[in-house]
């Protein structure tokens, strides 16, 4: 019953990443997206990226789904469908281990519908595949925990763990934010373990020395002091909540989840 009913909210997850994907042509940041990643060598895509306020890793899959699939809006837009679709049974897996197979079907039936990662899995930018790997690097962490805390560590998740997070820390400087995040709480759980703070201490440098290469970069952003955008006031974060909320027909899975609920 859980597998079908997954099976089924996946589907309609997909139908819904799928459908309009041609509806609005390519906007201002997916044009950027496109002349980003068109360089004729993956070299020149790199060094194009220097001096943006992104780092590389979303030009450098646009250009390689270039190479493989063509320009078309659709072959744009394509990696950020499949991370869209591919978000919906990651959240039941993560719900499903937090919670119960219960939760994790809730989740994904929300995920499934709502508006906002629906909206980003028709655009040519990053922002659905950092779902996605928000989702996946959380669960990875949970699990290296996990296993310090049951002294089994399984180092096949620890290395899965860094690999996540570096081309996440790659596709947007978000994603950097919310790796410092996760290994400050991490760090206060080993230090409550009293155990694994060599292991989590390891994965964050192998982590960092895979950053290397582009730290300077971030110093340069940083302190950049002309950007496209206004600095935000103290309503920003009112802003934000009704962006991803107020517009999103995740209500719509409400009823759904009740009927979950039940089973």
């Amino acid at each position: 019953m859980t597998w079908f009913a997954l099976g089924l909210i996946a589907l309609v997850g997909t139908a819904l990443r799928i459908y309009g994907i041609e509806t609005n042509s390519l906007w201002l940041d997916e044009l950027a997206s496109l002349k980003q990643s068109s360089e004729p060598s993956l070299a020149q895509v790199i060094e194009g990226m220097r001096g943006n306020v992104h780092p590389p890793g979303w030009a450098v899959l646009l250009h390689f789904t270039q190479k493989i699939f063509g320009d078309s809006m659709t072959a744009l837009r394509l990696p950020s469908v499949v991370a869209g679709i591919l978000s919906v049974p990651a959240i039941f897996f993560l719900g499903r281990y937090l919670y119960s197979e219960k939760e994790g079907l809730i989740s994904a039936a929300i995920m499934a519908v709502s508006w906002a990662p629906i909206s980003f899995s028709h655009e040519a930018r990053a922002y659905s595949l950092l779902i996605l790997l928000s989702i996946v690097s959380t669960h990875l962490l949970l699990l290296v925990l996990q296993g310090i805390e049951e002294s089994k560590v399984r180092y096949r998740y620890v290395i899965a763990y860094v690999l996540v997070c570096a081309i996440g820390c790659y596709q947007h400087y978000s994603f950097v934010v919310l790796t410092v995040c996760q290994g400050l709480w991490a760090a206060f759980f080993v230090v409550r373990q009293r155990q694994g703070f060599a292991l989590l201490l390891g994965a964050y440098l192998v982590l960092l020395l895979l950053y290397v290469p582009w730290l300077r970069e971030i110093g340069t952003d940083l302190v950049r002091e002309s950007f496209w955008a206004d600095k935000r006031g103290s309503l920003f974060f009112v802003h934000v909540f009704s962006f991803f909320f107020m517009k999103s027909v995740g209500f719509a899975a409400l009823p759904f989840a009740l009927l979950l609920s039940l089973v």
